[in-house]
């Protein structure tokens, strides 16, 4: 038995992506890792789902097998041109000769069929479409992509192909020999690129490295949660619940009568633990200590990918391009989105706000935990380990409600995702934030949650 179950953010809609889906759940039944399973997941978003992902975005990852370990397919210094340097499939690539069974070629041709055959428009993408107009319109190779006229944007059901992609990933599929893109693309791109901003991207892409990492552990209350280290939110999910954890008021929260005095215990932690980390709302004050503040708001997660097997492996995976469609700029020569995860002339390294995390139950229960969105994240995900393991919650209650939400209330509120905002019901629910699978005794279980996401912000 297993799962892929794996969500893309818009602004106003979460479904689940069926096409990307099936596509991870046909590697699994051809004998593939989860891994593998997770490659051809990513790269069929790339192409069906660009206002979220590209192959010019980044990734962090955790894969959990018996031991944890996690890779951060992202820069460690921010971009100096206006376009984010891309990292997607030199970690796809780093994953594969690490966990891959299946070969890289045939993991990529699934993208490629969907580039060169063409796919169908989902609500998903429509509604990014729709939202991000002006951005589609202003982009000739966007819109090339995804207007029906000069006026009109393509909507749900309507056919788009691009081959100029599927060359390129054709290419990649045949051509990629070690964890740095193949010469011709880079060329390819360089070619489409400004050229005062030549150079520096040159400069940037040869200077990739990337490396597995140790993730960061936390042991409470019977339970281990492994999490993704800097520059992602890990550590303020980590830190967050480790401030939970240390209070002696946690005694006797379990019960009903004490569910204020819970979510208050959490979310007071919360708040010391962002502030401490240098992450805060742009209106809030405070007397409490706090780091050099990033000179961005960290980049939100675009997509959310999860796949569980019988075994109680879990791999999980978040995405971005760190604005809806990135810089809105594709490369003629490539058909490759770029995203616009840079910041400027500063060189201080962006962060990211995924917290992909695995948590280690008792009798061999695993969980798989990602969330889309922004500063909710470590937050949500806080708040739903707390309920299901503190509060003793079952799975869907800790990952579908909050454990109190207000109507009006303070910029701390609001950054957590705590009030309510009556335009972002989508047939009369939230849009999704959170998604746990839950691996245990040869069962896969997966909840998600409606709650809203909260302020969308990118570099």
């Amino acid at each position: 038995m297993f799962g892929v179950y794996l969500y893309s953010n818009n602004l106003s809609v979460f479904p689940p992506v069926e096409t990307c889906s099936r596509v991870g759940k046909e590697v699994l039944a051809s004998d593939g890792t989860l891994i593998d399973a997770g490659i051809a997941t990513a790269l069929c978003l790339a192409v069906v789902h660009p206002h979220t992902t590209s192959l010019g975005g980044i990734f962090s990852s955790i894969y959990y097998n018996g031991m944890a370990s996690v890779l951060n397919a992202m820069p460690q210094e921010a971009s100096q041109t206006k376009y984010g340097i891309p990292h997607l499939l030199q970690g796809l690539w780093s994953l594969h000769q690490k966990h891959g069974r299946n070969s890289w070629s045939q993991l990529v041709n699934y993208a490629v069929q969907l580039a060169k055959e063409g796919f169908l428009v989902d609500e998903v993408l429509a509604a990014a479409l729709k939202e991000k107009h002006q951005t589609v319109k202003s982009s000739m190779e966007l819109c090339n992509l995804f207007c029906e006229s000069k006026n009109t944007l393509k909507g749900v059901g309507a056919t788009v192909r691009n081959p100029t992609l599927g060359d390129v990933l054709q290419q990649i599929a045949t051509s990629m020999t070690d964890h740095m893109l193949p010469t011709a693309v880079i060329q390819s791109l360089l070619h489409d690129l400004d050229a005062r901003d030549k150079d520096t991207f040159s400069n940037a892409m040869s200077k990739i490295e990337l490396k597995v990492e140790e993730p960061i552990e936390l042991h409470f209350e019977g339970m281990t949660l492994y999490s993704t280290p800097d520059p992602t939110a890990g550590k303020i999910l980590s830190d967050s619940l480790q401030e939970t954890y240390n209070k002696s008021v946690l005694e006797g929260v379990r019960s009903d009568t004490s569910m204020y005095k819970a979510y208050h215990l959490l979310l007071n932690a919360s708040i010391i633990t962002y502030i401490k980390s240098g992450v805060r709302p742009r209106d809030s004050p405070t007397t409490i200590p706090t780091e050099t503040l990033p000179p961005c708001s960290p980049a939100p997660v675009g997509s959310t990918i999860l796949i569980a097997s019988k075994n109680g492996s879990v791999f999980v995976m978040s995405l971005s391009l760190n604005s809806t469609f990135g810089s809105g700029f594709v490369s003629p020569s490539t058909g490759i989105l770029m995203s616009d995860f840079a910041c400027g002339s500063e060189s201080l390294c962006p962060m990211f706000w995924a917290s992909p995390s695995v948590l280690l139950g008792m009798e061999e229960e695993s969980l798989g935990l990602g969330a889309t969105g922004s500063s909710s994240i470590p937050f949500s995900l806080a708040q739903t380990i707390f309920s299901y393991v503190t509060l003793k919650k079952n799975l869907t209650e800790s990952v579908h409600g909050t454990l109190l939400r207000y109507g009006n209330a303070d910029s701390w509120h609001k950054y957590f995702g705590l009030v309510e905002r009556k335009e972002e019901l989508v047939n009369g629910e939230y849009p999704v934030s959170t998604i746990v699978v839950d691996v245990q005794a040869e069962h896969v279980h997966v909840a998600t949650s409606h709650g809203p996401c909260c302020y969308y912000e990118g570099f």
